[in-house]
């Protein structure tokens, strides 16, 4: 499944759920941005 990467904002996230933006959307974005934190 590819990213829509649409509902990115330049200091947010925003979508219509459950169309853009989901469960597994959001699992996705948690667990990269604990990826980028660790990677500090």
């Amino acid at each position: 499944m590819l990213l829509d990467t649409t509902v990115f904002k330049a200091y947010d996230v925003r979508g219509l759920y459950p169309g853009e933006i989901n469960e597994r959307l959001t699992e996705q974005i948690g667990r990269a941005f604990v990826a980028h934190l660790k990677a500090r």
